[in-house]
């Protein structure tokens, strides 16, 4: 018994000093952070008070570069036990000097890599499938935008008398990207609900056009509305931008970051209203002349740029202009398809919606405490 245990505690001491190691070896990470911060704000206070000095200071600083030691990686893969360590502090000030390198927050690495994957999303296709990846990016990059926003350092930028402009103009900015979600998640809404009577026309009158007219002029009278909610949208998109990115002065690393999240999700969502408006009336008919050939011929970049949608206007159309009823069968399966397409988009959509509400209530506690 003895010699069973004597063997389990041979087994168990070297597991426990590697982990007494480790936890060791991360303080001292966090603590040479810690160290490097606060030279980085003593330097920065010596700025703004010496204003004669720039040139003392700078080689101050520079001469500081070389003698502060960096801190091992094995720090940042800690983020959740480390989390409020004051890592890439922006100071509450304008450093006149060249400042201590900081590495980036693992936190704001990941946004980086999710605008930079919506970036490449929205340039490579506009199909239904691409704006839905793009929806699903949407909610990854707010989840990171989340954490973010629980560090103390961005807390305390945020809550910076001198970055108070730009911060209302983020708050101004989600009520806008809040409006336009609404406007695109009632226009869908309201396509699907015509589109779903469409098909229970169709089934009940077992694919006869006559009595069809008032049905298709409820469609079209919708669609019409719904393109002139979508207008206003984008114009209210297009102000917000110009406002936004606007250079009143310097801004934070923060802020910055913020703000590419802003315009991406801008992007996104100009992707979404476009999708769902389809083409102007102008090119929408040659759309009805076209419709026949895309079933026959379709080359795998149309199937990229396929629009569900316009796909089923453009088929009701061509069903009421040419009134055969072998056409019904397609009708209703594109109307089909675009009701399918409709419940994925509304599904993405909402989840994002719900974590844009979050992000825009925390940056409200952020500056109301």
């Amino acid at each position: 018994m003895s010699q069973k245990m004597s063997n389990s505690e041979n087994v168990e001491m070297p597991r426990q000093i590697k982990e007494l190691e480790l936890c060791v070896q991360e303080l001292e990470d966090g603590l040479e952070c810690l160290f490097r911060c606060m030279i980085k704000a003593r330097v920065s206070l010596l700025n703004a008070f010496n204003p004669d000095e720039n040139g003392k200071t700078a080689n101050r600083s520079s001469e500081l570069k070389h003698t502060i030691p960096i801190a091992r990686p094995s720090f940042f893969s800690k983020t959740k036990k480390m989390a409020a360590s004051p890592l890439n502090v922006q100071p509450s000030f304008h450093a006149r000097s060249n400042s201590l390198p900081s590495r980036q927050h693992p936190i704001t690495s990941q946004i980086d890599e999710n605008l930079n994957r919506l970036r490449a999303s929205q340039s490579a296709s506009t199909s239904s499938s691409s704006i839905g990846h793009e929806l699903t990016c949407l909610q990854d990059l707010y989840d990171y935008v989340d954490m973010l926003l629980q560090l103390p350092h961005t807390q305390q930028a945020l809550a910076q008398k001198q970055q108070r402009k730009s911060v209302e103009q983020l708050l101004d900015a989600s009520l806008v990207l809040l409006d336009v979600c609404g406007t695109a998640k009632d226009a869908l809404l309201r396509t699907k609900e015509c589109t779903q009577e469409l098909q229970s026309v169709l089934r009940r009158r077992r694919g006869g056009v006559e009595g069809l007219g008032d049905e298709v002029t409820k469609y079209l009278t919708s669609k019409k509305e719904v393109r002139k909610a979508i207008s206003k949208a984008f114009k209210n998109l297009k102000h917000m931008d110009n406002k936004l990115m606007s250079k009143d002065g310097e801004t934070g690393a923060v802020i910055s970051t913020l703000k590419q999240v802003v315009a991406a999700t801008m992007g996104v969502l100009q992707s979404l209203l476009s999708f769902i408006s389809g083409p102007e009336a102008s090119s929408r008919w040659s759309l009805v002349s076209k419709f026949m050939h895309q079933k026959r011929v379709r080359c795998e970049d149309e199937e990229e740029k396929t629009n569900e949608i316009t796909n089923a206007e453009a088929a009701l159309h061509s069903f009421i202009k040419s009134g055969n009823v072998k056409h019904v069968e397609n009708v209703q399966n594109e109307l089909q398809n675009s009701e399918l397409c409709i419940q994925d988009l509304e599904e993405g959509l909402e989840s994002f919606f719900r974590r844009l509400i979050k992000a825009r209530v925390t940056v409200l506690n952020i500056v109301n405490c």
